[in-house]
């Protein structure tokens, strides 16, 4: 076998292996570069979190959350008021613009508690925030809130 043949049919692999099943079309016989082969990945892994959340609410809030710091890829952020509740509803919170701060970003991975207030509309649908890439695991949709808003109340810093 010629080593481009050879090549091919490893990258052929990779991707089939790397994709963890999510390629639905015959791949061509063609040398794919790692580059291609990563975006087709990226492109069928996150596919499967862009669902329709249907429109944002008309009604502006401000909500006092804290960071739920659980071991999973779900939603991570619920309201303050109801942290020592077994029940309480963790929701998936998305920044209106670039130029804010991603609120998921302020867990340290160590310290806690993280608090926030922020101000914004919830969509009416539950579905994952904008550009949401879970690094493993298949989580479940939850409500998405979109900030336009945020003030960070307690950082979760060693104090």
């Amino acid at each position: 076998m010629p080593p481009q043949m050879k090549i091919a049919f490893l990258l052929v692999q990779f991707t089939f292996y790397f994709c963890s099943g999510l390629i639905t079309q015959v791949v061509p016989q063609v040398v794919l570069s790692s580059i291609a082969t990563e975006r087709f990945c990226l492109d069928n892994k996150t596919s499967q979190f862009n669902i329709d959340k249907g429109s944002l609410s008309n009604k502006t809030q401000t909500l006092d959350l804290s960071f739920g710091a659980i071991a999973c890829t779900c939603a991570q952020w619920s309201e303050s008021k109801l942290e020592k509740k077994q029940n309480k509803e963790y929701i998936f919170l998305e920044p209106s613009n670039n130029k804010l701060k991603n609120a998921d970003d302020l867990f340290d991975g160590i310290h806690l508690p993280v608090r926030i207030l922020v101000t914004g509309r919830f969509y009416t649908k539950k579905g994952f925030p904008k550009n949401y890439r879970p690094a493993k695991g298949a989580p479940s949709p939850a409500k998405v809130f979109k900030y336009t808003r945020l003030k960070v109340i307690r950082p979760g810093l060693n104090p």
